[in-house]
């Protein structure tokens, strides 16, 4: 018959039973590494958090942005917002003239032409050929990467403007000077700035015979640029001139050519024979242009300020 253990051995066993289990149990202080993985977790939740929170918030606001009190969505633009004209040389006289504001809102937002960076529009200076050929092209859409190159003798390629020029070369727009120029520093008239626009419109000069002309001295009825005048003038591309005042030669500025343009993209764009400030919203709207205020009211020749 086995022997029964001593009790006090029994109890010296479960006492080391015990203490080895409070030992396994008690927790073991965390390496240097664990704790560097556990902050690191951290850092990225609170990020993710962050993020989401932010990412929240802007869509909160472009919906509040896009969506208007009603609740019915807001027509969307090509601009972020209505075009500053707020310009810091603006005259009075512009400023109240409804046609011109229109037409510098349009070209503002079509990032046709812009001004300088002391906030000034300087509509009084005078525009060269570069820079008009250029606006045209912006105006009428055209595609002219990759056209930049060695296309007239004073135009190597690399300037700015090359690629403006030579596409116009290329599309019949112009055709420069008989020595190989197109001197794109030259001021351009009234007649050059008429001739390019009607042929880039591709407006027909051969059936000019029966359209009026302005009653200006200033016309020399044998010039070259008579059927590009003749259309022009029916089209009421210059209907803010008197008759009298109507200068082929005469230099363009820049309020100049604001006007030109702007009423021969209305003509085209609408595919209108005439302009009429009546179409401007509709010109504004399908070209994803914001028109702020009113819409300008129709001005008739006869009751347009002088051209100076």
């Amino acid at each position: 018959m086995a022997k029964a253990k001593p009790a006090k051995t029994v109890k010296k066993t479960t006492a080391k039973r015990l203490e080895k289990k409070a030992v396994a149990a008690k927790p073991s202080k965390p390496s240097l590494h664990e704790n560097m993985a556990v902050a690191g977790r951290s850092m990225r939740i609170s990020f993710l958090l962050f993020a989401f929170v932010v990412i929240l918030t802007v869509g909160v606001l472009m919906y509040q942005y896009n969506v208007a009190p009603s609740g019915k969505e807001m027509l969307t633009s090509t601009m972020d917002a209505t075009p500053s004209v707020d310009f810091s040389d603006m005259s009075v006289e512009d400023k109240s003239n409804g046609d011109f504001m229109a037409a510098l809102k349009f070209l503002v937002g079509k990032k046709v032409i812009s001004g300088y960076s002391d906030n000034t529009l300087k509509p009084g200076n005078s525009v060269n050929r570069a820079e008009f050929i250029k606006m045209l092209t912006v105006a009428l859409k055209a595609d002219v990467s990759g056209s930049a190159k060695a296309c007239f003798k004073d135009v190597v390629g690399t300037e700015w403007f090359a690629q403006y020029i030579c596409y116009a070369k290329d599309a019949g727009w112009v055709g420069g000077f008989p020595d190989g120029t197109i001197l794109p520093g030259k001021q351009i008239s009234l007649a050059e700035a008429l001739k390019i626009i009607v042929t880039a419109e591709e407006w027909d000069i051969t059936n000019t015979k029966d359209m009026t002309l302005p009653k200006s001295k200033k016309i020399d009825a044998g010039a070259w640029y008579i059927p590009y005048l003749k259309v022009a003038f029916s089209k009421s591309l210059l209907y803010y001139y008197k008759d009298a005042n109507v200068d082929p030669s005469a230099l363009l500025t820049r309020k100049d050519v604001i006007m030109v343009l702007f009423n021969a993209m209305l003509a085209d764009t609408l595919k209108v024979e005439k302009y009429n400030p009546s179409l401007i919203p509709q010109l504004y709207q399908q070209e994803g242009v914001v028109m702020s205020g009113e819409a300008p009211k129709p001005v008739t020749p006869e009751a347009t300020p002088k051209k100076k």
